[in-house]
């Protein structure tokens, strides 16, 4: 079927068994000029195909773990310039180590397309002081068509300094922003939440995932810019309604179970929306190592 359909997007779920080589070429050879979407295991690396053919492509989508980071690496450090006409970007980062995020900002500050940007590290630099993934979130102003953004921040101590310098380096024009909080412990004034919620001043989605005991539910509704129309937290989903005269805000009652499982860009009013929430399944972003190790040395 392969060599007769021109697609114009493709997606293998599942790692194992992963694609055959016959797949990847047959696939290339006819919808290389229609292909503007794929989707793979990080196994299809080990036989990339020739440059060229994927050179094209706006969307990606990468979830690299394990002993695949080392690889993963090497690729990087090599091929800053990757995806010139790069759109939608969703990297999923599995205890990589700091290197491979500073790698990853090279790459994605070299993509002026990029609109929609989906960065989740559940990295070693998790119990450092740094801020995590500070060298993606360092270059977003310099991408100039971002309105969608994704990021994770997973700190043993949550700062103050932290969550200012999260304000400043996240776009005041975001159409729509998620953050997964993972955090051991936090001492965050309520002052400092605040201002990082009402400096989303343009965010018209806003999606926060965190520690149950975190409790930042009550500091997103009291600070909820008045851009907002849907509000997500955890996987609680709902519309936003505003009193036209008074001003008084509420919100409708939690989207159903099974329509958060099987939204569509119809439910969510916008398909980068829809693509924002994807792969952020029920357990995902709880997925946490209880033996690494911290790779400051």
């Amino acid at each position: 079927a392969l060599l007769v359909l021109r697609l114009q997007s493709f997606a293998w779920y599942g790692y194992q068994p992963g694609p055959p080589q016959m797949v990847i070429v047959s696939l290339l050879k006819t919808s290389c000029s229609s292909l503007s979407g794929i989707l793979l295991p990080y196994v299809f690396a080990s036989a990339c195909p020739p440059y060229s053919s994927i050179a094209p492509f706006c969307s990606l989508v990468l979830h690299v773990a394990g002993p695949e980071c080392a690889a993963f690496s090497t690729v990087l450090s090599k091929h800053h310039d990757a995806f010139p006409l790069l759109t939608y970007c969703k990297l999923w980062f599995a205890w990589t180590p700091t290197s491979d995020v500073h790698l990853a900002a090279e790459l994605l500050r070299r993509k002026p397309s990029l609109k929609c940007l989906d960065f989740t590290n559940m990295g070693k630099i998790a119990y450092r002081s740094d801020l995590s993934n500070e060298p993606v979130l360092s270059i977003l102003r310099e991408l100039p068509l971002l309105r969608v953004f994704g990021c994770s921040l997973f700190q043993d101590d949550l700062t103050s300094d932290h969550v200012m310098r999260l304000g400043r380096y996240v776009p005041r024009n975001l159409d729509a922003l998620s953050m997964l909080f993972c955090v051991s412990k936090t001492a965050v004034s309520d002052t400092d939440w605040e201002q990082l919620f009402k400096g989303c001043s343009s965010c018209r989605y806003l999606h926060i995932r965190q520690e149950q005991w975190l409790g930042l539910r009550h500091f997103i509704s009291r600070c909820l810019p008045d851009s907002v129309e849907l509000l997500g937290y955890d996987h609680d989903l709902r519309w936003v309604l505003r009193e036209s005269v008074t001003g008084d805000v509420s919100c409708t009652d939690s989207w159903p179970p099974t329509r958060v499982l099987f939204a569509t860009a119809n439910d969510f009013g916008c398909k980068e929306w829809k693509w924002l929430f994807r792969h952020h399944g029920p357990t995902a972003w709880r997925l946490r190592d209880p033996h690494r190790v911290d790779d400051s040395a």
